[in-house]
Order: structure tokens, then C-alpha cells, then sequence
């Protein structure tokens, strides 16, 4: 039986708070960030004591961190490996890990190393998208038809991000104008509606320059 997916901690966002800009003569490649309800919504910045070959940290308090939660490249750690945070030991020191959970050590020591820990995503593993571009919420005509399905809406699994991959030549057909969207959701037999209150806004320009 397959694991349940993330769904139901997708948010509820606010449709007149949301607007994308997009031209006729360029792809659409927006992106939107989901934050873990268990993460801070903003990173966190924080002085950490590190010592080369070992993967503890410590710092003057853990609270506020959440296993997973991603660190930001710094002089002590190497650029070409990812970092996050992994078991929070005790109140003021945690252990760093990979993806996977593995241990990655400090490369120098730093007895007072700036750390910034990024927002925990939301794995979206597993869960489909799909958007319609309508010239009002009324309107029973489609403009425009994204899913994950066909790739014209990429689901970033783990990382927690939802893109949009529209060739141009799929918006060519739009008049300048703002038309609306909304972004359904669908796994483990929910249907989730991220603009509950209402759809977004997507402004569309005529791009002047010819591709």
C-alpha cells in the first residue's frame, strides 16, 4: 500500500494576496514554495560552534529548529554538499546530515560560524496539480490547461516547490488582459482547492520582441 501523501497540509492561499506576470513571447516559468506547517515560515540566522570531522553543532539555543530543515553553504561546510539539520540532541546542540540522513561533518572549526536555516519544505511527493487560466471565475471557457501530468506543471516532490513550465507558443493565443486561476490538488482520494476564498490573478502582456 502506497505511503499518504502531504494533501491535507497543503495551505490555503489567498487569492487576491496571489498574482503571476507573464508575456506571450516567453515561457512561464514561476515557481511556488511550500513551508512544512511544522517549519518557521522565515530563515533563521543563529551563531554555531563547529569542529572539523564532526557533524555536531552547537549553539546557544535549538528552538525554533526542525529536523530537515535545510542550511545554508558556508566557509566551514563544503560547497558541493547539502546540509541540513538531523537529530536535535539537546537544547543547544544538533547533528548535521544529508538528504539521506547521513552524517556530514564540518570541513574547518569555527567556534562562531554565522548558520542559516532555511524553511523546512513540504514534500509534495506523490500529490498532482492541475490549474485553469479562465477570463472570470464564471467563465466555462478554458484559455489555458496546466497539470504535473504533462509536465506543464512540475511537482518538485521533496524540495517542496510546485513549478510552471509553459512554452511560449502555448500563450501566444492570450489577449493582454488579467485572467483568473486557481491550483486543484489531488491524492490519496482528496481534492484540495489552494485558493479556497477565491482565484489568483494572471496578468498577460503582448511581448513585443518576435521569437
Amino acid at each position: 500500500m502506497p505511503m499518504p501523501t502531504n494533501i491535507l497540509q497543503l495551505p490555503a492561499f489567498s487569492g487576491d494576496g496571489t498574482s503571476f506576470a507573464i508575456a506571450t513571447n516567453a515561457d512561464w516559468l514561476d515557481s511556488i514554495f511550500f513551508i512544512s506547517p511544522q517549519s518557521p515560515s522565515a530563515p533563521i540566522t543563529m551563531v554555531g560552534q563547529l569542529t572539523m570531522a564532526s557533524n555536531v553543532v552547537v549553539v546557544e539555543s535549538t528552538l525554533g529548529l526542525v529536523p530537515g530543515m535545510p542550511i545554508s553553504p558556508m566557509p566551514a561546510l563544503d560547497p558541493l554538499v547539502a546540509y541540513f539539520v538531523g537529530e536535535i540532541s539537546t537544547t543547544t546542540q544538533f547533528k548535521m546530515v544529508d538528504q539521506l540522513g547521513y552524517a556530514q561533518n564540518a570541513k574547518i572549526t569555527d567556534a562562531s560560524a554565522q548558520l542559516v536555516f532555511q524553511p523546512l519544505p513540504l514534500d509534495l511527493s506523490g500529490i498532482e496539480f492541475r490549474a485553469e487560466l479562465r477570463v472570470s471565475a464564471d467563465s466555462e471557457q478554458v484559455l489555458l490547461s496546466l497539470q504535473t501530468s504533462d509536465s506543464t506543471l512540475l511537482n518538485g516532490g521533496s524540495d517542496g516547490t510546485l513549478g510552471f513550465n509553459v512554452a511560449s507558443d502555448k500563450l501566444q493565443h492570450l489577449k493582454e488582459r488579467n485572467y483568473v486561476m486557481d491550483i486543484v490538488a489531488y491524492a490519496d482520494g482528496h481534492v484540495v482547492n489552494l485558493f479556497p476564498a477565491g482565484p489568483c490573478t494572471v496578468s498577460v502582456t503582448e511581448g513585443v520582441t518576435v521569437t
